[in-house]
């Protein structure tokens, strides 16, 4: 399976889930090395007041403030991208992504993530295991960062 993520957080939920041979494509925000960057912002130099106004200058004058690597993506024809609806400034939408598909010769699935509290997070976790096939590494207990304490996903 050939999986493309545009989220930083769905990028760590793939290496998570043991799926980072089958990453192929990341977000310049992303901190994994060797992985091909195909979503880059066109913003993001500065202090917050500055690149506010670059976003909203951009999105006034109706320009995408991200550059996604069609051709790569077009030649790599990836099974999976994983985007998000959460917030059109944080990253590439859904609707983005959907208006463009058909540059692409065989149309991915493409799984959009929204989380708003904790239990959001998890839920999506175990979509990504789904839609990737790893649903029994998703369902596992997930040892928390922030102490001892141990969830179950599922």
């Amino acid at each position: 399976m050939k999986i493309v993520s545009l989220l930083p957080s769905a990028t760590e939920i793939l290496r998570k889930l043991g799926l980072e041979k089958s990453l192929i494509g990341v977000t310049d925000k992303c901190y994994v090395k060797g992985k091909r960057v195909v979503l880059r912002a066109r913003v993001g130099n500065g202090n917050g007041a500055q690149i506010d106004a670059e976003v909203r200058e951009m999105m006034n004058n109706h320009q995408p403030l991200y550059d996604l690597d069609w051709e790569f993506l077009a030649k790599a024809g990836p099974d999976v991208i994983i985007t998000q609806d959460l917030c059109h400034v944080c990253s590439l939408t859904t609707p983005e992504l959907n208006r463009e598909l058909h540059r692409l010769p065989v149309r991915p699935k493409v799984l959009s993530l929204s989380p708003k509290n904790l239990a959001d997070v998890l839920f999506d976790i175990n979509l990504v295991g789904k839609v990737t096939e790893r649903k029994v590494v998703a369902g596992r207990p997930l040892a928390l960062p922030f102490g001892e304490t141990r969830l179950r996903v599922g």
